[in-house]
């Protein structure tokens, strides 16, 4: 129990930095499970490009157009110049609203084209393993919770196997002291008991992949036999990153690919402005303001939409682009060696760490022993 304890708590160091203290393995080690579990999601759960490309353009077209007046008003009052802030402040919701859908309508002829781009730049655009690496890492709270989540049979397993285990190596290790009563004994026997014992319950955990039969006992590895629900919890915390609207215009915007995506941008209002050359607002707004604006601005405006629109934008993403389906999907067709990998990779550089934890508690609990036994 203590050594599961330590594996998750506490979750900042606690005592003299850098090596007389604790912090939890999990909230220690969390920036390098989250590059993992991010490289591999990427790389093998989210087929990125399919993804996009599944997305029908109409929808898209529509989601883009689906544009109200209240939406633009902060906006409006971010970007425009005075004289055009005044103007449009002062109209009533009815003329604001007729004024957008006159705009849209000039507009939506070009968003097919603009949307082609999107499509076959979206991997240059958007990195999802940058995404789901910020995700993951900017708290430990978010990948204990997943581990929990997915695992937590298996670590009340860990927690238990004190009991299940101790018992008969605690035996063994009576029956040891019984022939060779040396002082070192104990505390030796009491660090191979508790090595053995996080050993014995990983080992079950993880082995048999497969169903095997043992007389009227059936054994198969927790992970493997937990399979099912332990996908449908992977897929929903993973697919929770991807689906926040603020969180994905956040690393868009302003992530490893700002340059890229300014000068998408750009291009899109420049084929948009094409479109509305002649209409009374865009001589209003001015050329000058179209073609110097600030990249800044741009995203200052586009993250105040999502804002403003995040549930909209949520139930979009959920619905046409199904990430948790997909991320559960490939889960349950890979096969047993790959999805162990997938499990296991995110903590098992660590797991040495749980053993020596279990090990160093039985050999604390050997010294005790040592030290009733003489002083009593």
């Amino acid at each position: 129990a203590l050594a599961v304890l330590m594996l998750f708590h506490p979750k900042q160091f606690v005592g003299i930095p850098p090596f007389l203290g604790w912090q939890g393995v999990i909230p220690r080690f969390t920036p390098k499970a989250a590059s993992i579990a991010a490289s591999l999601i990427a790389d093998n759960l989210i087929k990125f490009d399919e993804l996009v490309n599944e997305i029908d353009n109409d929808e898209l077209v529509d989601l883009a157009t689906d544009i109200s007046a209240s939406d633009l008003d902060p906006i409006v009052a971010d970007l425009a110049p005075p004289p055009m802030a005044n103007f449009w402040s002062g109209l009533t919701a009815d003329n604001k609203q007729s004024a957008v859908n006159d705009v849209l309508a000039l507009l939506r002829p070009r968003f097919p084209s603009i949307i082609e781009d999107l499509k076959r730049q979206a991997t240059d655009l958007i990195d999802i393993e940058s995404i789901l690496y910020a995700e993951l890492s900017k708290d430990p709270d978010v990948i204990v919770r997943i581990i929990k989540n997915m695992a937590t049979p298996e670590i009340q397993l860990v927690r238990r196997s004190g009991l299940y285990f101790g018992v008969p190596f605690g035996i063994v290790q009576m029956v040891a002291w019984i022939i060779l009563p040396v002082w070192w004994l104990l505390p030796v026997t009491g660090f191979l008991v508790g090595y053995f014992t996080n050993w014995a319950a990983l080992l079950l955990i993880m082995e048999p992949k497969q169903p095997r039969k043992v007389g009227p006992v059936t054994f198969q590895g927790l992970f493997h036999r937990r399979r099912s629900e332990i996908t449908e919890a992977m897929a929903a915390d993973f697919a929770a990153l991807l689906n926040n609207p603020q969180a994905l215009a956040q690393h868009v915007l302003h992530g490893p690919r700002t340059d890229a995506v300014g000068q998408f941008i750009r291009n899109a209002i420049q084929k948009l402005d094409a479109s509305l050359a002649e209409h009374p607002l865009r001589q209003m707004v001015g050329h000058d303001l179209i073609e110097n604006l600030d990249y800044a601005v741009i995203a200052r405006a586009a993250i105040s939409y999502v804002d403003a629109n995040s549930e909209k934008i949520e139930a979009t993403i959920i619905e046409r682009l199904g990430i948790e389906d997909r991320i559960k999907n490939e889960l349950q067709v890979l096969d047993d060696e790959s999805y162990e990998a997938i499990l296991r990779s995110v903590f098992k550089q660590e797991e040495w760490l749980l053993l020596l934890i279990g090990g160093l508690i039985g050999m604390g609990v050997g010294w005790m022993q040592f030290i009733y036994l003489f002083a009593t």
